[in-house]
């Protein structure tokens, strides 16, 4: 499982063995950034499944929840231009942000996608 804190250094990391593989000559050096490279492939795959934890867990606001969270986690938009582009609270873009972070990493929902 994820934690959304960290999402975007997977992201990051992604995008550094990408260009690494692609530059690399060396085999055993490429044979091991394809490794890598894959190993964060199958993270970023698992951020999509545990996205649709958001989307199981509520019944109600579910694109505003997972929009938010989007935002803040994997574009890194601040709260304050959240407050603006969504034109709700800051205390609401956090009881948001909360929620969709809880639905986000609980175990509850991504289990039951495996089986």
């Amino acid at each position: 499982m994820i934690k959304a804190k960290d999402i975007l250094t997977i992201k990051k990391e992604h995008e550094k063995y990408k260009k690494l593989l692609e530059n690399e000559t060396d085999i055993l050096n490429r044979l091991k950034y394809g490794r890598i490279f894959r190993e964060y492939e199958d993270k970023l795959m698992d951020i999509e499944l545990q996205l649709l934890n958001i989307e199981l867990g509520l019944f109600r606001d579910i694109e505003l929840h997972k929009n938010i969270f989007i935002d803040r986690y994997i574009k890194n938009i601040p709260v304050e231009r959240l407050v603006d582009k969504y034109r709700i609270s800051r205390t609401k873009i956090y009881k948001v942000i909360n929620k969709a972070k809880d639905l986000f990493e609980s175990k509850r929902y991504s289990n039951s996608l495996i089986l």
